[in-house]
């Protein structure tokens, strides 16, 4: 993903109502700069996820968005894995609205590993 399509990204994250931080995709980029993944049909962009490496021990995913017209078509699920696997073997962070948690482990794309968690 260009730098510019980070920043695209960022404003489909704002109209979903998400508070992306002013300074957060400069800041994500310089710490790994091929971390970020865009979906395209043509050179129409459908989806995006960030998978930002950080050393050899942690990673954190966010900016998983697709436009609405393209959900329930199979394109949030190829780039989920695909940024998941850029972040193998590592400990990975993750922040999700609540309907996107719902959704996750509907589809088992997460698990819940921590007894004392409650949607």
């Amino acid at each position: 993903m260009s730098r510019e399509e980070i920043d695209t990204a960022i404003d489909w994250a704002a109209i979903a109502g998400w508070n992306p931080g002013l300074h957060d995709a400069g800041c994500f980029y310089a710490a790994d700069p091929t971390g970020f993944f865009i979906g395209k049909i043509g050179d129409t962009p459908v989806a995006t996820m960030a998978a930002v490496r950080y050393g050899a021990h942690f990673g954190f995913a966010g900016l998983y968005i697709v436009k609405p017209e393209y959900r329930k078509k199979g394109y949030g699920i190829q780039i989920w894995n695909k940024s998941l696997d850029y972040l193998a073997k590592r400990t990975i962070g993750l922040i999700r609205s609540y309907q996107g948690l719902q959704i996750g482990l509907q589809n088992r794309a997460i698990e819940r590993r921590n007894p004392r968690h409650r949607p």
